[in-house]
């Protein structure tokens, strides 16, 4: 196994379920599974047809590209990395001027982007100055996905903080902070000590309402069980980070633990993104799978 940058791996764990994102079928992912290794495939539009739920929303990508969560932490993490303006306001426009129609990106854009891009028609619209940060409640992950691009940052010394700041031009979410608080503390202590210790350690900083789903994750055993009552498989952050929890808690390899993320369906890639950057720390990814991935850095 081989440890990689923290940015990298987070983009390959999107990628690792780009085939599959989005089918809420587990029945079905389940069967499919059993024909043939779900991790890093092609965009099987067949699945999606025979699914009994799916979006397939991604019908021009290739193997190695991205959802717009991947693509949104891209991008951040190219203007951490070139930007000499590096405000809130130059993130919010660098993020406008690449999702909207004559952009780079041609993909589907999830809602905090859809906000962005209607603000800002209605700041052209009528003369007005930039609403930096947005009144958009967003609780899907892309608060604490941005944190993921400042870790081998070493310029930026209070990375949470930092971070929340430019999370504010695409959510207005109160509970970020006790995220990227849980992330920060899960991916610099990973490495050194036990992760279940580390993960439990890390619930310190977690909101109220989301701190028995988080406790499960760590301690039940019946991963069925546990969506049923604690999380299911889709965007919201409510499931999407109990059950990053239950992967990483229950597996033991980078490998198993994005492959199980495929099986489970849902909101792999976001979910995916997380599971990769976290195995990453602790263990690396394996190297066959390191050049599968379209975007450069």
């Amino acid at each position: 196994m081989k440890k990689v940058s923290t940015i990298k791996a987070s983009l390959l764990g999107s990628a690792s379920a780009l085939g599959y994102n989005w089918i809420y079928d587990r029945g079905y992912l389940l069967e499919l599974s059993n024909k043939k290794d779900l991790l890093f495939q092609p965009i099987d539009h067949t699945a999606y047809d025979e699914s009994t739920q799916s979006f397939d929303v991604y019908p021009d990508f290739k193997l190695g590209d991205v959802d717009f969560m991947g693509e949104s932490l891209y991008l951040f993490s190219k203007f951490l990395a070139l930007e000499d303006d590096k405000t809130p306001l130059k993130w919010r426009n660098m993020m406008y001027n690449h999702i909207h129609d004559n952009g780079e990106y041609n993909g589907y854009i999830e809602s905090f982007g859809k906000d962005l891009l209607s603000q800002v028609k209605h700041e052209q619209d009528y003369s007005k100055e930039p609403k930096v940060f947005t009144d958009h409640i967003d609780k899907q992950l892309i608060g604490p996905v941005l944190l993921l691009a400042s870790m081998d940052n070493d310029d930026i010394s209070d990375k949470v903080d930092t971070v929340l700041a430019y999370s504010k031009v695409l959510t207005g979410y109160t509970n970020t902070k006790h995220f990227l608080d849980m992330l920060f503390d899960v991916l610099d202590n990973v490495n050194e000590f036990n992760k279940l210790d580390v993960l439990k350690n890390s619930l310190k900083y977690a909101p109220d309402e989301y701190l028995v789903s988080l406790e499960k994750a760590i301690s039940m055993n019946d991963i069925n069980e546990f969506i049923f009552e604690y999380s299911g498989v889709a965007c919201g952050l409510e499931q999407s980070f109990p059950l990053i929890y239950y992967i990483v808690a229950h597996y033991d390899t980078w490998e198993d633990a994005l492959r199980e993320n495929v099986i489970l369906g849902g909101a792999s890639c976001a979910r995916g993104i997380f599971i990769s950057a976290i195995f990453n720390k602790i263990s690396g990814i394996n190297p066959k799978f390191e050049t599968l991935l379209n975007h450069t850095l």
